[in-house]
């Protein structure tokens, strides 16, 4: 109202942005411009205005953010479990996703589990829902489930609408008032390490520039876990004898070597 008095009072307003709401009651971001219209004696009898829907232009902001606090992420992160949390958290902060699950393969029966899961905190119905997770399995057969879907297809998955999904992490998000999801597979040289699935409150249109990149960064994520996992492996190699699976000479002085400087702290 304030810009539409300004331009009334013959202002031009080249760009603002505001708040609006559609008729669905989702809200949206546009860049309104005002033209005030004058008489021959330069009064004002009308204003024209143009409202352009500015989210595609935030989304792909938020997009090119998001690639680079995963990368960063990735980087900073000390293992791969950590890595993964910053992961759902940087897909939480960037947009209406409140809740992420992390699921694993199980080598023996092919089922997906979940390691870890990640909500907004102070949320009693999230802990309940993430507490079902954590007992949760999706086995083989349950080919309905979102999950399953990115994990088998190797490819991203949304679900725009919980109400039509079936499964155990879809009854339990309903549960807990959550009506989106959509899930990316992790994945490293051909071969899918699990996915990650993600939920929100709010029902959301399919972005498929999300989902784009979302395929991308699954790949990073599973480069970075193989990588973890690698190092770790080589870093048990070093440390062990390879027949007794104990440890070996190098970290017997490690270990040694530290209980002398605890000892020397304390003067024992």
């Amino acid at each position: 109202e304030r810009r539409l008095q300004r331009a009334l009072d013959g202002e031009r307003i080249d760009e603002a942005e505001i708040d609006c709401v559609r008729h669905d009651a989702r809200r949206f971001s546009a860049v309104v411009r005002a033209l005030p219209l004058t008489d021959r004696d330069g009064r004002v009898f009308a204003v024209l205005s143009v409202y352009t829907d500015s989210t595609p232009r935030k989304r792909a902001e938020r997009h090119m953010i998001l690639q680079g606090v995963v990368t960063r992420s990735l980087s900073e992160a000390d293992n791969a479990r950590d890595a993964v949390i910053r992961v759902i958290q940087s897909f939480c902060g960037l947009s209406e996703w409140i809740c992420g699950v992390h699921w694993v393969v199980g080598p023996a029966d092919g089922a997906l589990r979940c390691q870890d899961a990640w909500h907004a905190p102070g949320d009693s119905a999230l802990e309940r829902f993430a507490g079902v997770l954590a007992s949760a399995r999706i086995g083989a057969h349950e080919t309905h489930a979102l999950a399953r879907k990115a994990f088998a297809k190797a490819m991203p998955v949304w679900a725009g609408d919980l109400e039509h999904e079936t499964g155990v992490a879809a009854l339990a998000a309903r549960d807990a008032g959550l009506r989106a999801a959509f899930a990316f597979p992790v994945c490293v040289e051909g071969e899918t390490l699990g996915a990650i699935e993600l939920f929100s409150r709010l029902a959301q249109e399919q972005d498929r520039d999300l989902l784009r990149i979302a395929g991308q960064l699954g790949g990073l994520i599973g480069q970075h876990i193989a990588r973890r996992e690698t190092e770790r492996r080589l870093q048990f190699v070093v440390s062990h004898d390879p027949l007794t699976g104990l440890p070996n000479r190098t970290i017997f002085s490690q270990r040694l070597s530290q209980a002398l400087a605890q000892a020397a702290r304390y003067d024992h």
